[in-house]
């Protein structure tokens, strides 16, 4: 059914480590600023307590939590790096008119992960045009609904594109609940969030499901759809640590 288009040369190593430099200086012009600097819009405390006090290990408390979120992030950029490296490549065959990537599930999911980093890099630019509280995610949910639903189309296995349709369907209802939101009382969310956040969770289970199918039946994937592969479990290992850290941090 498939073959061998896409063979991992060294060309495609030093895009992968490019992008990964990408990735990386991205997160360096980021990294969170001393404990110090954070400021709090308002601070409660209980009666008796000294403000200053509590204020200073609420901020070492935040800091710490900043610092272990930019610490998983460094560790994860080869993981983005590739999924950019996939984007750079795609785009690359499209205007060369050497198509034949992305063709195969793994290919599409570096998409999707390439898709999810463009969303988040926007995020403080959307926040800073859009004067709905919820305008920026509302913004992302809706890019993301369109992009899976693209990649959904663009793949050719009905099961894999059902697994990559969870995803899409995730997003467009959590675009419905912004929208519901907006004309109702923003303090109650409605439960549709919820909803469209199990079919995003949904997506990496039917995910797995489909690759335990492709090994079952030993399709002649390339090398670059199993990094699709390991990539998406990149991902998730990520977002898994970053809500272990915040579960799990000490007091």
């Amino acid at each position: 059914m498939h073959t061998q288009h896409n063979r991992l040369t060294i060309a495609h190593l030093l895009l992968w480590t490019a992008t990964t430099g990408v990735a990386l200086a991205y997160l360096v012009a980021h990294k969170p600023p001393p404990a110090e600097s954070i400021g709090f819009a308002s601070f409660l405390t209980q009666p008796g307590q000294d403000v200053e006090v509590e204020m200073a290990k609420a901020r070492q408390k935040f800091h710490r939590q900043l610092q272990k979120n930019y610490r998983i992030g460094l560790a994860a950029a080869p993981v983005y790096g590739a999924a950019l490296a996939g984007t750079v490549l795609a785009i690359w065959r499209v205007l060369t008119l050497r198509f034949g990537f992305p063709k195969q599930p793994g290919h599409w999911l570096l998409i999707v992960i390439a898709s999810l980093m463009l969303a988040h890099v926007a995020h403080p630019w959307l926040r800073s045009l859009l004067n709905w509280a919820d305008g920026p995610d509302f913004a992302w949910s809706i890019f993301m609904a369109l992009a899976a639903t693209a990649v959904a189309i663009g793949v050719r296995e009905p099961m894999w594109r059902c697994a990559i349709g969870l995803l899409a369907f995730g997003f467009g209802i959590m675009c419905v609940a912004y929208v519901i939101s907006f004309y109702s009382n923003p303090f109650e969310p409605p439960g549709l969030f919820v909803v469209g956040i199990l079919f995003v969770a949904a997506f990496p289970l039917g995910s797995l499901i489909c690759t335990a199918v492709d090994l079952a039946e030993r399709k002649p994937y390339d090398a670059l759809h199993w990094i699709g592969i390991v990539s998406l479990a990149g991902v998730v290992m990520h977002f898994l640590a970053i809500w272990g850290a915040a579960r799990y941090s000490t007091q």
